[in-house]
């Protein structure tokens, strides 16, 4: 008995209990011992009375006065009147009594029968058995989704101590679905060599799903073969998984077809994995068959309550879409579903697809959002993998001319979060390439994107990026083995992706102007349009671009497209592809706004009276430009550039160059 419990009230209480007969002592002992508010129905299970019996039980203890009624309850008198009445079993009757009440616990079946009974094991000594359900309540979480319940429960059995090997198996589980997999192998490698039999296999096979997850791709073919069990569908499933990430499709595809025929429906977990990476295989062919077996997975994993397969397989969904349409209401709410369960690896996948279907469609002013979202995923989960790309993300952000050592800065930080996936690597080419592009060194800008499509082309699972097309493009105006180009980029699965077809009928149109084929120009053009309909900024970007070699070349009418998208070039803040495009129509002889800058000029430098076209030179200046190449880009003469350098520095208060650079830096962070 607690030493909070007073001798005087506890002699009460022993007293009031003598007044009662031997089966009613009984009846309201098992009744303390279940929990705070006594359950009569469980009482009379326990003991094995009837239930005018237990009836009359409740009757004597309140007319004892160690229950009371209250608001249609009966409750304890006191708190400690229960601690009394408990501590009048000795301890194998107390024993005995748990037993029986967690049995009848476990029968009744509620989640919350469940808990108790498993603390009236622990109770009882039988803390193998109170390990059991919480593991089985533990792998009910995960399947529900509910993680942080999941990872709370599993905290409680580590201190336990009981059933270590699969208390590891569950945590192994947990922390791979939540995007901490190297976590995952560290646990599970330090229980397997005391696992053996049954155990053994399964935390090899839960093991080989961390290795993939970390592209550990020959760790998880050897956990599968540790494992053993080659008839098992997981065992095909993650050899399939494996196999593509390292670019063994066609094994891959081998694995994954024997893993669906070889799962069953009584085994709806396996079915859904199958499934997805079924799914995943088919995306590199087939968008359609991509989406079927995506679907299938969705639909089993609804039907059975699997909210992180619900999620895998929705995400599949919106990216075999997406391929189609550039666009995917379900990767929102794929990602909204994942955060709501705690699946923050997957949340994070979904915010990166989303964030380069943003700039597709608006451009840089889109990233900045989900790239803090992806760096917030990558703190809270560890992973420089997400830190990684939500640094490119901020990269990409401000890859426009101007800001080349910002974008140096950040790709820096990208690139010492350690070793980079294929993926990564190459859009830090691809990034680097922009700012090239959009001040019209498009050799310059070659040369990135083709490192960019060097670390890509031969990587079979590589993301269908929209900078594969962005290279053909350039690659074609350029005229540098751009027939090649074209070619592969129609084998590649990239080339699924609508943004990459259009973007490979614009090269296509450009080849055929530049042979003198009118016709199928214009043609090749207007396929382009229609592919590019969804993606508005990369549209009028690679249009611009484009349309300069329609102009050069005699195809097409494409001085009242330039003056349209001029204007829109000038709505989106797009100022490089505006000056290219006044570039164009001046030298086609039909220019605009002569004699005025191209340059929005933000409100603080316009407080300061700074113009537009001293923005165009402001913005030059901190590139390290000369005043005569300055001159030279904006059709100015040297000493016009420099009486408007001249009016900067009486503007700002600055003194040099220097400083003007350093002004402009603090007011665009």
């Amino acid at each position: 008995m607690s030493d909070a419990v007073p001798g005087s009230f506890a002699e009460v209480v022993v007293a009031r209990l003598r007044g009662l007969t031997q089966e009613q002592r009984r009846v309201l002992t098992a009744a303390a011992l279940i929990g705070g508010e006594p359950d009569w129905s469980l009482a009379a299970v326990i003991t094995d009375l009837d239930e005018p019996t237990v009836l009359a039980t409740a009757r004597a203890a309140a007319d004892a006065h160690l229950l009371v009624a209250e608001q249609n309850r009966l409750q304890w008198r006191h708190a400690l009147t229960r601690e009394v009445v408990l501590a009048t079993l000795l301890p194998p009757e107390r024993s005995s009594l748990a037993l029986r009440a967690a049995a009848a616990l476990r029968a009744r079946g509620g989640d919350d029968d469940e808990s108790a009974a498993a603390e009236l094991l622990a109770a009882a000594g039988d803390r193998d058995g109170a390990a059991g359900i919480r593991l089985r309540q533990v792998a009910r979480d995960i399947t529900k989704g509910a993680m942080r319940s999941a990872e709370q429960r599993l905290s409680q059995l580590s201190e336990m101590g009981s059933l270590p090997v699969q208390v590891a198996m569950e945590r192994v589980r947990l922390y791979t679905l939540t995007g901490d997999a190297n976590r995952a192998l560290e646990v599970g490698a330090a229980a397997l060599d005391s696992s053996i039999g049954e155990e053994h296999a399964e935390l090899c096979l839960r093991l080989a799903r961390s290795a993939i997850v970390v592209r550990r791709w020959g760790d998880a073919e050897e956990y599968v073969r540790r494992a053993g069990r080659p008839d098992d569908a997981r065992s095909s499933v993650l050899l399939a998984e494996a196999a593509h990430g390292a670019g063994q499709i066609d094994v891959a595809i081998d694995h994954a077809n024997r893993a669906v025929e070889g799962a069953q429906i009584d085994h709806p977990e396996v079915l859904c994995e199958a499934l997805c990476i079924v799914g995943r295989l088919a995306r590199l062919r087939d968008a359609a068959a991509a989406a079927a077996a995506f679907g299938r997975a969705s639909q089993v994993a609804a039907e059975f309550g699997l909210r992180p397969w619900r999620v895998e397989a929705e995400l599949g969904l919106g990216t075999a879409e997406s391929l189609v349409q550039e666009r995917s209401a379900r990767l929102v709410s794929a990602r909204d579903l994942a955060l709501d369960g705690g699946l923050l690896i997957q949340a994070a996948g979904a915010e990166i697809i989303l964030a380069e279907q943003a700039y597709v469609a608006d451009g840089p002013r889109a990233l900045p959002g989900p790239s803090r979202r992806v760096l917030d995923l990558g703190t809270a989960l560890q992973s420089p993998y997400l830190l990684a790309l939500g640094d490119l993300l901020l990269a990409q952000s401000n890859a426009v001319p101007g800001r080349e050592r910002q974008v140096a800065t950040l790709l820096a930080s990208v690139e010492a979060r350690g070793e980079l996936a294929p993926d990564t690597l190459a859009q830090v080419w691809a990034v680097r390439a922009l700012p090239l592009l959009l001040s019209h060194d498009l050799s310059g800008a070659l040369l990135q994107l083709d490192r960019f499509a060097d670390a890509l082309v031969d990587h079979a699972p590589a993301a269908p990026l929209h900078q594969f097309g962005l290279w053909v493009l350039v690659r074609t105006i350029v005229g540098k083995n751009d027939a090649e180009a074209r070619a592969v980029l129609r084998q590649l699965p990239a080339g699924l992706r609508r943004a990459n077809r259009g973007a490979l009928q614009y090269a296509e149109a450009i080849s055929a102007g530049r042979q003198g084929h009118r016709d199928r120009a214009e043609e090749s053009f207007a396929a382009g349009e229609e592919h590019l309909a969804p993606v508005p900024y990369w549209h009028r970007l690679l249009r611009l671009f484009t349309c300069e070699c329609a102009l050069k070349d005699g195809w097409g009418d494409p001085l009242p497209q330039l003056r349209v998208d001029l204007v829109a070039h000038e709505r989106n803040g797009d100022e490089a592809q505006a000056r290219i495009c006044r570039d164009l129509l001046r030298r086609a002889g039909a220019p605009t706004r002569r004699g005025r800058g191209d340059s929005s000029v933000p409100p603080e430098l316009r407080g300061l009276g700074v113009t537009s076209r001293e923005m165009d030179v402001l913005r030059l200046v901190a590139s390290g430009l000369s005043n005569a190449d300055i001159g030279q880009r904006l059709y100015l003469s040297p000493r016009t550039v420099e009486t408007h350098v001249s009016s900067l520095l009486a503007r700002t208060g600055c003194h040099s160059r220097q400083e003007l650079r350093g002004f402009l830096d603090r007011l665009t962070p």
